[in-house]
């Protein structure tokens, strides 16, 4: 049984309050629309699945689903900031408006990359197409990938071009 007062059928409409409200205070313009309602169906699936665990004497259920909704929205800008790095796709303002947005706790910006290169390499199937990922994670140069897996330069583009591609389409 469930301890939240909230009834099911308003649960989207609670997570989307507190996802517009929290991406409007930190996120403005960094989000499209449809990754907001993106956002607001895995803030429901989160209130879904643990709704069994919140304990009201800990807190008020809006604070509990603002903190969700806060842990979904910094998640997904944080991968979405580094598929981008991956797909060469945003600008060098919006990573640098990124990275501030994500936080200035390094602690936190560890976690949140570790995550991100876990998540990553787990869409890659081909132990190859990993080590790629990984090296060009470690800002690695073409001609150093090339050494390291002794192939041609041009074979290091390909084979970026590849992963990149993978990544786009799993994401």
């Amino acid at each position: 049984m469930s301890r939240l007062s909230i009834q099911p059928k308003d649960y989207r409409t609670v997570a989307a309050k507190a996802v517009r409200s929290y991406v409007s205070k930190h996120f403005s313009g960094f989000f499209s629309s449809d990754d907001i309602e993106d956002l607001v169906s895995d803030v429901v699936m989160r209130i879904w699945g643990g709704r069994e665990s919140f304990d009201p004497e800990k807190g008020k259920e809006f604070s509990w689903i603002w903190t969700i909704a806060k842990n979904v929205v910094k998640d997904a800008a944080e991968a979405k900031m580094n598929r981008s790095f991956i797909s060469g796709a945003m600008d060098e303002n919006a990573v640098h408006k990124m990275e501030s947005m994500v936080g200035a706790d390094d602690a936190d910006r560890n976690v949140l990359h570790d995550e991100m290169a876990d998540d990553l390499l787990g869409r890659l199937r081909q132990e190859r197409d990993r080590r790629i990922l990984l090296y060009l994670m470690q800002d690695m140069e073409a001609e150093e990938i090339a050494h390291r897996e002794d192939i041609s330069v041009s074979a290091v583009y390909m084979a970026v071009y590849h992963v990149r591609k993978r990544l786009g389409n799993a994401a």
